[in-house]
């Protein structure tokens, strides 16, 4: 599964009045940012992977495991859950790539 622009917010509140755009491209919400702390129950022969901190995983029964995964200031969340391991990192004293090129997924973490 490949979750991105998969969840309903409500319309940003300005002046009285929703802020509106035209559904062209999701790129474009007109939405300020949030802050997101979610949790995913998955099998436990799965893997997840996500453009947000994986926080905790914990084994939740002989079947799934629980990931708790957070955000803040944020406009989207991309959220990965595959059979295999996809994504690979990179990492430097100064940013974190963390990239899958079958679903063309690249996520940036600066870590200073």
């Amino acid at each position: 599964m490949y979750l991105k622009n998969w969840f309903l917010s409500p319309a940003r509140f300005e002046n009285k009045q929703f802020v509106v755009y035209g559904n062209e491209n999701l790129d474009d919400i007109a939405n300020d940012p949030s802050n997101y702390d979610i949790e995913f129950e998955i099998p436990k022969n799965y893997y997840l992977a996500s453009d947000l901190k994986i926080i905790s995983n914990a084994t939740i029964n002989p079947n799934n495991i629980n990931y708790t995964i957070k955000g803040d200031n944020r406009l989207d969340v991309t959220v990965i859950v595959s059979p295999k391991q996809e994504v690979t990192s990179y990492k430097n004293d100064v940013i974190e790539v963390s990239t899958s090129l079958e679903t063309k997924l690249m996520i940036f973490k600066k870590l200073l």
